[in-house]
């Protein structure tokens, strides 16, 4: 499921001490050499380092018409079906065209406007009535608070009366109802506080490998933890999310 993170650790490692070995040769240039062959030896060093593991990347555009063409009659014969996952919220399905494979979407609204709510009953949407594996990847509420929230969305009870215990034994009949329902479901959740960038990741293809989930929550950006904590936190927010967006692409 990591395979990807450590090739990237072992390419970025040779890079490195290709360029720790650079630096060596250029410390022992003496005052009677000629500059210019070491200037020749070091660009050349560092453009094959640049190139070494890109060029693979670089592709034609002509290349790339046929899996495009595959995608746009797989629309045009789909007589206007979603391109991607529905969120159970058809105005937003017409809007974003349903959750679309690779891409990274953010809600954002103010604290206790419903960020996580809306959320969750999109997770339900999907796993539990579409049936597709989906995961939640929460650093804010525990596993309990994430139960609770689908009772509530799929058992129509208000969230503040199950938190208290005051509920009928119609609320009791839809919970348990709910319960079965869940039993089965695709649903995958991961808990933890303090959660690193890296470890979000590495959870993040488990997912996807292990459970084929189409679709991952992070709940929420802003509280995650970025490794490198010397930089500013703004920065630090800012790379966390380029950092999902680049997760968003490699596991499709």
């Amino acid at each position: 499921a990591n395979w990807k993170f450590y090739e990237t650790q072992i390419n970025t490692d040779y890079q490195r001490r290709q360029l720790k070995q650079m630096g060596q040769m250029l410390a022992c240039i003496e005052d009677a050499e000629d500059p210019a062959e070491y200037i020749e030896r070091a660009e050349k060093q560092l453009f094959e380092l640049s190139t070494n593991c890109k060029t693979s990347e670089v592709k034609r555009l002509a290349e790339l018409v046929p899996a495009a063409l595959k995608v746009i009659e797989e629309r045009f014969k789909s007589n206007g079906k979603l391109p991607g996952l529905s969120t159970g919220i058809s105005g937003l399905d017409t809007l974003i065209g349903g959750l679309q494979d690779s891409r990274y979407v953010v809600i954002g609204a103010r604290p206790s406007d419903g960020k996580s709510a809306l959320a969750v009953n999109m997770l339900c949407h999907i796993g539990l009535h579409e049936r597709v594996p989906v995961g939640l990847i929460s650093a804010e509420s525990s596993n309990n608070e994430i139960v609770s929230r689908v009772f509530a969305s799929e058992g129509s009870i208000n969230g503040s009366y199950l938190s208290m215990g005051l509920l009928s034994t119609r609320d009791m009949s839809a919970l348990k109802a709910v319960g079965e329902s869940i039993k089965d479901a695709p649903v995958y959740i991961y808990d933890a506080p303090n959660v690193r960038f890296a470890e979000l990741r590495s959870v993040a293809r488990q997912m996807v490998a292990s459970f084929k989930v189409k679709v991952i929550f992070v709940d929420y950006i802003q509280i995650l933890q970025w490794d490198d904590k010397r930089i500013p936190r703004h920065e630090q927010v800012a790379n966390i999310s380029m950092g999902l967006k680049a997760l968003a692409r490699e596991l499709n």
